[in-house]
């Protein structure tokens, strides 16, 4: 009786958690979606930019041929963006399971916010920052 109640909580506590991580998804993939189409020149982000905060935390946009990359890595991996010719997609992702999802809002040439998604996060962090 005691050993069916376990793993009944299990299970219930299982599917808790599975539904917040599919909703979570869900979201980012439609903001992903929704921006599918939207790029932004190259020439436009590459170089230092410092974050707009107490931090001050410096990140540089690297081209790395077929990608555009931020350096240093937050994480284990740098959040990539795809290069067409001469523009990137402003949505990215750091290569990880499950992804970490980034996607870049250009403000103006010397202004931009990039909002960091990760896995069961249905709200950004954002971070803007001003070029160097």
């Amino acid at each position: 009786m005691i050993l069916s109640r376990v793993i009944v909580v299990f299970l219930v506590i299982t599917w808790c958690h599975l539904q917040q991580g599919v909703f979570a998804q869900g979201s980012i993939e439609s903001l992903r979606q929704a921006n599918k189409n939207i790029r932004v020149p190259v020439s436009l982000i590459l170089g230092t930019w410092v974050s707009n905060d107490s931090l001050q935390r410096e990140i540089e946009f690297v081209d790395k041929g077929g990608y555009v990359d931020i350096e240093p890595a937050n994480l284990i991996h740098p959040y990539s963006f795809r290069k067409v010719t001469d523009s990137v997609s402003v949505t990215g992702c750091a290569m990880n399971w499950p992804p970490y999802d980034c996607i870049l809002n250009l403000v103006d040439s010397s202004t931009m916010e990039l909002w960091y998604f990760t896995y069961h996060s249905t709200q950004p962090y954002t971070v803007s920052y001003i070029r160097k």
